[in-house]
């Protein structure tokens, strides 16, 4: 018989996630974090080191520790606001979050929707790259349900510029 979990998600002046009764993850307004078993937090900078790369093709060698984790992330700009909130439960984080680093339509909401919104093209996004970072969020459990929560969760309490809510 499957095991119950009680899944409980505070959000007030930050958000906290609960696991039967344990605080497995918190994060304030200015990404201050805790975080314990069952939850990770990295942070990238240098986010346009893929496209420095001497081959004609992007080096993705920096997302490599998050290849095989599930999660959600985080774009945040130079000012400590989150410009988009993406999740990864089907594709791995790293999979998810290089689909930005392309000018082709594959899945890069992110890009898409920056580049709409400012009414400019591929190649001015790809400079805004220096002046960002990315916080990703993995988690050990990879079911669909619980990064979703956690990603829409997580849309209502930063307010990410680039979002668009469904």
């Amino acid at each position: 018989m499957p095991r119950k979990i009680k899944f409980e998600l505070r959000i007030d002046e930050k958000i906290e996630i609960f696991v039967d009764d344990d605080l497995k993850l918190c994060i304030d307004q200015d990404f201050n974090h805790t975080c314990k078993k069952g939850f990770k937090v990295i942070w990238k900078n240098e986010l346009y080191k893929p496209f420095k790369s001497k081959e004609k093709r992007n080096d993705y060698g920096i997302f490599e520790d998050i290849d095989k984790y599930y999660g959600v992330y985080i774009f945040v700009d130079e000012s400590d606001r989150a410009l988009y909130v993406g999740e990864a439960h089907a594709q791995s984080l790293k999979n998810r979050i290089t689909q930005n680093y392309t000018e082709s339509n594959t899945g890069g909401a992110f890009r898409k929707n920056w580049c709409e919104k400012n009414g400019k093209k591929f190649c001015n996004f790809k400079n805004e790259f220096g002046k960002w970072k990315l916080m990703a969020i993995s988690t050990s459990n990879q079911e669909r349900r619980w990064i979703h929560i956690l990603e829409k969760a997580l849309i209502v309490f930063l307010d990410p510029k680039y979002n668009k809510l469904s």
